[in-house]
């Protein structure tokens, strides 16, 4: 290597080079909207993230679908796997986000995703252009090749891949190599000292006996760390998200292996981010690679470990030749090797073949129609409510406002921060993040350019101090209004607008919840709230805000009514008279819910009428379909999703109407009907005191007699009032003229370029923020990555046994990393547990095993759970396959949970390792109030379990009753008939369903 000791003054340093990165704005030369389909397992430094981020910043409107989540979007039923195809993309699945955010492009990448004729065809009907990524090639291309003509457009990693495709004639195939985008270079992480390493491998080393060898022999000559599973290197462990940047900033030289299992010499994308990293690559010389870095010049090529050994040792003692590499591949990479490049290459590429076909095929024709169309960077619009609870009053509102922004911002991304993303974008078609999730909320709020908060919210002071008062605003509660100050802080520290748009408020008392209020006004760019009520409890509060609360009517005002239908369809629905009844679960009072139904029976009796319940939620629903057996004969239920014009009918045709909801109360008025309110919350009776009916609802507790006289009032007015009837025509006139005032804003609104690198943050393990992650309303939670796990033979003390780790957004995974286990071969996940000011605890965890409920495989493995080094109760992997709601009640204030993967024989050669891999999905610890007599008692909702053998050798009890698993884990003491197990071991220490079986 000649290299001047000059040449680092070439180029800028690395990080010189990130500050021109962070500066530069990337532009797609036309802007699409994208449907992205991809597995989002490997979290935010994964291949598929980094693809799609990379859209992103070159200014397309992204939908992200992960195949995780909507798992109804993919037809596994090959068995395909591991980058395998065929694993069918079922578009239609998905029809709703096709119909609400209207994709001109379909993008699938990765896993196999493949698409059938049929499901290509309808894709083509609707005008979408289909883009397939095969990022696995070579390996993979054979079970690929059926499928290529299915797509319009098919990429390839490899180039070798590439002339095969060509070969079979695949002529829609083209390259597209790995890369890395840049926020993922411009992401920073804190340094780590104790990941220092000279030379660095990150990858999985089980049966490589190469990188083995390369490692070891580097190990003798210098600090070595790996990274993975499968290595002989000491302190090995796997790494992702925040702490594999860490490690990868930690290590000088990296050593890149190009062989992939099936044999084939490769680029690995592993090349892109340790040259993002900032460190020297290393790896094998072939002429791929040297068509994207220059060995000796930019990159360290090497035929055998002590060649490349000497290297690194004369590179580390020459710095400025050592900076001069490390400064060239950076510049490189940054200058033609992100994925920003690699999309704006494929789409000219695209574009020049589609040039050299010509004809009037209309195939071309339509691709050239989604080609040549052109969209602008998108605002970002967040609006954050309680989506996706099945709250139809909830839904209508984030659908009202989808239909305004939509109309008014053609430019708008609409993204909902909602309770269960999954079903708002699978119901509603609108993209959606958890908004309890601190770092998901992070990432979406670098990029708005507005966030709305407020429709069928409530500033209220009913759970404030169980949400920990002003400091919930900062710790991370998910209750009050401490938790709604939350996510608008954080786009406004992004520099995006802030709109509260309908909210209500009341009752608002207490101190804390006002302050949480006040500063949470301070921050607004405008303030609606809707009704007077609401805006009087605000006096004093808003006296610095900059801008006064105005009054708006609910947004459900100004949803489109549609026309009454014909009854074809409506099996729902009475053909004889009936009165609508809507009640809610009211846990305060539920003697009143009770006495509603029996007033309203009472009266349909009177008449010879029917009723029909009409619920908003599924509890609703639950709550009245209680009354079926005992109620009148002609009581029925309307489906909690019935279709939105057979509920409207449904409220259209009543000859009464009794509801607890306020957006039934108001759908109804809508539909020229006199409602019966029961105002079971402030706002109802504001809804009634706006339409001057205030003498329509009954409070609570309910008098039977009182709303037996309204409602045989109401039903004796067979029309709505002019009065009422101009009241509802006027506020319907207010709300839109309101929601438009608030699209005017929108509009003009800063359109946010991507935040510089805005990644979803990953805590590191010793990370001291609380990880609100599938926890269960929480006292106290656990993360369950911060656990530990290791491999060993219980046998064999000293064989190091692989095992692999995944921890992301749904839990902390982990298997032998090993396709046949010997005998004794274990992997053990371990969380250690501490509570201060508490001498006994109590921890709940779920435990989802992978492996299907097959019994004839039985006997080859069992998952342990421990405490300690106490075993609780054990279960083979094959008994039971739905998750296991564990409690442990423990006499301390310490304690190490642990689950094991245990291999009872030697198992066939069948990748037992992976297929058995547990998941521990989230974890809690509560302060516990013991029995007197009992130091360890434990439940769980399996009925696969078995009784530990410590157990039976050592005092303890396994508590349980008649529930389900999910209230084992909701009851903090679920009903317990006794199971007592003494010294001797007796066989009655068992959990629950032994006890009742």
């Amino acid at each position: 290597m000649n290299v001047s000791t000059d040449d680092a003054v070439e180029y800028p340093s690395v990080e010189e080079q990130r500050a021109f990165l962070r500066q530069r704005v990337f532009e797609a030369d036309r802007k699409y909207r994208i449907l992205y389909v991809g597995n989002f397992f490997q979290g935010p430094t994964g291949i598929v993230a980094t693809l799609h981020r990379s859209l992103e910043t070159l200014g397309h409107t992204v939908f992200k679908l992960d195949t995780a989540l909507h798992k109804q979007a993919l037809d596994k039923s090959s068995g395909a796997r591991g980058g395998y195809a065929p694993v069918f993309f079922l578009p239609q699945s998905i029809e709703r986000i096709f119909d609400t955010f209207q994709p001109q492009i379909l993008v699938t990448c990765a896993g196999g995703l493949v698409l059938t004729s049929e499901d290509s065809d309808w894709l083509r009907a609707r005008g979408v252009m289909s883009v397939g990524l095969t990022l696995s090639d070579p390996d993979v291309q054979e079970s690929v090749f059926p499928y290529v003509p299915n797509f319009d457009v098919h990429a390839t990693n490899s180039k070798l891949a590439l002339d095969r495709y060509r070969l079979e004639g695949h002529a829609n195939t083209f390259l597209f190599p790995f890369g890395i985008d840049r926020n993922y270079v411009l992401r920073t992480v804190a340094e780590d000292p104790t990941l220092r390493a000279d030379a660095i491998c990150i990858g999985h080393a089980q049966d490589r006996p190469d990188r083995h060898e390369v490692m070891l022999h580097l190990a003798e000559h210098m600090d070595v760390k790996t990274y993975g599973s499968g290595w002989p290197v000491p302190d090995t462990g796997s790494v992702s998200g925040d702490r594999l940047l860490q490690a990868a900033k930690a290590g000088t030289f990296h050593i890149n292996f190009p062989a992939t299992r099936a044999g084939y010499t490769n680029v690995k994308v592993g090349v892109f981010e340790s040259v993002g990293a900032g460190a020297v690559l290393c790896t094998t010389r072939f002429d791929e690679m040297a068509d994207l870095f220059s060995y000796d010049d930019e990159i360290v090529g090497y035929t055998e470990a002590s060649d490349l050994a000497d290297t690194i040792k004369r590179l580390l003692n020459r710095p400025t030749e050592l900076e001069g590499l490390r400064r060239r591949a950076f510049n490189r990479l940054l200058s033609e090797h992100l994925y920003e490049h690699r999309w704006i290459s494929l789409f000219r590429s695209i574009e020049e073949w589609l040039q050299g076909i010509g004809g009037d095929s209309g195939w071309v024709d339509r691709i050239w129609r989604v080609l040549s169309s052109d969209h602008k960077r998108p605002r970002n619009v967040i609006i954050s409510g309680y989506y996706g609870a099945r709250n139809r009053g909830d839904d209508l509102l984030l659908e009202a406002l989808l239909l305004r922004i939509r109309e008014k911002v053609p430019d708008a991304n609409v993204i909902a921060a909602a309770v269960n993303p999954l079903v708002v974008e699978r119901d509603q078609g609108v993209q959606a993040f958890k908004r309890t999730d601190p770092y998901i909320s992070d990432r979406y709020a670098s990029s708005a350019t507005a966030l709305i908060l407020g429709p069928g919210g409530l500033w209220h002071d009913y759970t404030i101090q169980a949400g920990d008062g002003v400091a919930g605003i900062v710790n991370g509660s998910r209750l009050s209004p401490s938790h709604l100050a939350q996510l608008p802080l954080m786009v406004k520290a992004y520099g995006g607008e802030f709109h509260v748009h309908g909210m209500g408020v009341g009752p608002l008392e207490d101190t804390s919840a006002k302050a949480s209020v006040r500063l949470t006004g301070l921050i607004s760019d405008s303030v609606t709230v809707r009704d007077e009520e609401s805006r009087a409890l605000l006096d004093g509060i808003e006296k610095a805000w900059p801008s006064r609360p105005r009054v708006s009517p609910d947004v459900a005002y100004t949803l489109p009514m549609g026309s009454p239908t014909s009854a074809e369809g409506h099996q729902w629905l009475p053909t004889e008279p009936y009165i609508a009844v809507n009640v809610r679960p009211f846990g305060k009072d539920d003697d009143s819910v009770a006495t509603v139904l029996n007033t309203v029976l009472r009266i349909a009796s009177e008449r010879n009428w029917h009723v029909l319940g009409i619920p908003m939620q599924p509890v609703d629903e639950k709550a009245m379909a209680a009354w079926l057996d005992s109620a009148h004969p002609s009581f029925t239920i309307l489906p909690v999703d019935a279709p939105w014009s057979v509920f409207m009918d449904a409220l259209r045709r009543a000859a009464g109407i009794v509801a607890m909801r306020l957006h039934t109360n108001l759908l109804a008025h809508r539909a020229g009907k006199m409602p019966v309110g029961i105002a079971y919350d402030p706002k109802v009776a504001a809804h009634f005191k706006q339409l001057k009916r205030g003498s329509a609802f009954v409070g609570m507790p309910v008098n039977g007699d009182e709303l037996h006289i309204k409602l045989h009032e109401a039903i004796s007015r067979s029309r709505q009032s002019d009065g009422t009837r101009q009241l509802v025509t006027s506020f319907e006139e207010r709300a839109n003229e309101s929601l438009n005032e608030l699209c005017r804003a929108l509009s003009t609104a800063d359109v946010k370029l991507p935040d510089t690198g805005s990644m979803v943050h990953s805590p590191s393990k010793d990370s001291t923020t609380k990880r609100q992650l599938r926890i269960w309303n929480p006292e106290e939670s656990l993360d369950v990555r911060r656990a530990t796990v290791r491999g060993y033979n219980q046998f064999e003390p000293e064989k190091v046994v692989p095992y692999q780790r995944r921890d992301g957004y749904t839990g902390s995974t982990f298997h032998l990393d090993v396709r046949a286990p010997k005998k004794g071969d274990t992997a053990e996940w371990g969380l250690p547990v501490r509570i201060i000011d508490s001498n006994a605890v109590r921890v709940e965890l779920w435990i989802k095993p992978k492996y299907a409920e097959k019994h004839k495989f039985k006997g080859r493995l069992l998952y342990q759970v421990l405490v300690d080094e106490t075993l609780l109760f054990e279960q083979d992997v094959t008994a039971w396959q739905p998750r296991n709601s564990v409690w442990i009640g423990k006499r301390s204030s310490e304690m190490t949970v642990k689950v094991r993967i245990l291999a009872l024989r030697d198992c066939e050669d069948w990748n037992w390792g992976k297929a058995t891999a547990i998941t521990i999905e989230a974890a809690r610890v509560l302060p516990w109030d013991p029995p007197s007599d009992q130091d360890l008692v434990w439940g769980a909702s399996s009925p696969g379990v078995q009784v530990g053998p410590n157990e039976r050798e050592s005092p303890g009890r396994a508590l349980a009753g008649e529930a389900s698993p999910d209230q084992i884990i909701n009851d903090v003491d679920p009903r317990v008939p006794t199971g007592i197990g003494g010294e001797s071991g007796a066989s009655s220490a068992r959990p629950w369903w032994k006890l009742w079986g």
